[in-house]
Parts: C-alpha cells; sequence; structure tokens
C-alpha cells in the first residue's frame, strides 16, 4: 500500500509488516517499520479491511 511518502508491505493476516519510505530511501532497503509503528498501525488499518473486501 502506498500513502504519500510511504509504502507498507504486508501478509493477508497482518503479519510481516515492512516499511519504507519511498521519498528518502527509492531502493527500499531501510524497514521503518520498528522506528514508525504508528504509521505502520494506521496504513494496516486501511488496508486490511480493504483486502476482506474482495471477493
Amino acid at each position: 500500500m502506498r500513502d504519500g511518502q510511504w509504502k507498507l508491505l504486508i501478509e493477508a493476516d497482518g503479519s510481516g509488516a515492512e516499511l519504507y519510505d519511498v521519498v528518502a530511501d527509492r531502493q527500499e532497503s531501510h524497514d521503518l517499520a520498528g522506528q514508525q509503528p504508528q504509521v505502520v498501525d494506521r496504513l494496516t488499518g486501511m488496508v486490511l479491511p480493504w483486502r476482506k473486501s474482495l471477493p
């Protein structure tokens, strides 16, 4: 999921979150999930309901 500068990669069950600042880290080499838990929680709260709505 992309939201502004943030890109969240997450498993369908909500586990394994990886967060990248794609503006500052174009190579996506620095996972910021541990440093930005509030961003992970916000984006996870958006993406999981969306995934559940898919057929």
